[in-house]
């Protein structure tokens, strides 16, 4: 066969995409693949000259495999692709089913945060790999994630196996407590990531999250607050607290404030305290009192308020004095996806007592 019929062989099978194991490859064209064949009639002259038959006769097979095996090459994947973490991603679904347990919802959010960690790891100097820049809560709300109530960060490496998925997997079984969180059944949603560094190690990060429950209207934690306060006032017997507009208005006022100006007090950072926004807002009283509170990353944000106002000794003397007689409650959600809650509590002055 001349080295002319081979080219133009060569450039048939690669047009027509198919590779030499007979599998679909990618589409060449003739403006892309003639220039790099066509040589090889230019180079016959001189191949005759250097070389005897056989010898030429090889060196053009080979010339010609090495042609029709570079698109098998470039599309060769890395231990280091989506294929690694389908196959981890498998197998963890598959314990999940076998613990009865709901397969993980696979979140795009949280796979660009793995990304974002095996890439800093993988550019890491390799004393340094283990550290870390940043917690994963961080990483995962920069990726524009608020509501969860916690993170669990699997990191691992491996280099040189045959098998990268079985090994980081075995890994993972061989700590009781990382194993423990992947059949966790609050966390339900995965991110998974891999990368490959410069001196050849694999680098995997696995990101599993409980997602946080959030009402699309935060005045249904504002009722179910109000809700709670007054069944602990019944179980103290004592009369429940009645709901006023206006001190619902002076309260969420106060919780927004606090969420836009990043503080948490009671008197604001104009010298607004309680009184001065009940005023605003409502009637003359004669006392009036306020519980705030502030929670991130919390499975029951509002047991969590109601829990620690009933272990602060003034906070409770608000939700079981007697005198109070009317409440307002506002919600406020931060940038940050923590919640801010305010309550307030109004004794009316006497001479509203007494035209009643």
């Amino acid at each position: 066969m001349s080295c002319g019929r081979l080219a133009d062989d060569a450039a048939d099978m690669l047009m027509r995409g198919r590779l030499a194991d007979g599998s679909a490859g990618s589409l060449m064209t003739r403006q892309t693949l003639l220039p790099a064949l066509g040589g090889m009639r230019k180079w016959q002259t001189t191949l005759l000259t250097l070389c005897g038959m056989r010898t030429r006769r090889s060196l053009l097979l080979t010339f010609c495999a090495l042609m029709l095996s570079a698109p098998l090459l470039a599309q060769e994947p890395s231990p280091a692709t989506n294929s690694l973490e389908e196959q981890l991603l498998g197998q963890v679904q598959a314990a999940r089913r076998h613990a009865a347990h709901a397969e993980f919802a696979r979140s795009a959010p949280l796979d660009r945060a793995a990304k974002q960690r095996a890439q800093t790891i993988a550019s890491s100097p390799p004393n340094e790999r283990l550290k870390r820049d940043r917690s994963a809560s961080s990483l995962v709300r920069a990726q524009g994630l608020r509501h969860f109530v916690r993170v669990t960060e699997r990191v691992d490496q491996c280099f040189g196996s045959r098998n990268a998925a079985r090994e980081i997997l075995q890994r993972w079984k061989a700590s009781e407590t990382a194993w423990a969180k992947v059949l966790d059944p609050a966390l339900t949603r995965i991110g998974l990531a891999t990368t490959r560094t410069r001196d050849g190690w694999i680098i995997f990060v696995g990101l599993l999250m409980e997602p946080q429950r959030v009402p699309e209207d935060l005045e249904t934690w504002s009722h179910e607050i109000l809700f709670r306060i007054n069944e602990i006032r019944r179980e103290h017997e004592l009369w429940p607290l009645k709901p006023d507009p206006q001190l619902h208005a002076a309260a969420l006022s106060h919780s927004r404030s606090m969420a836009a100006h990043d503080f948490f007090a009671h008197v604001s950072p104009e010298g607004d305290g309680p009184g001065d926004r009940v005023r605003r807002e409502t009637r003359e009283f004669y006392r009036v009192g306020e519980n705030i509170s502030f929670n991130l990353a919390n499975a029951d944000p509002v047991g969590t308020a109601i829990t620690g106002w009933m272990n602060s000794p003034r906070h409770r003397e608000h939700i079981l004095d007697p005198a109070y007689g009317f409440t307002g409650v506002g919600v406020a959600e931060a940038g940050n996806g923590g919640f801010y809650f305010t309550q307030l509590f109004l004794e009316e002055a006497a001479e509203a007592k007494a035209s009643q």
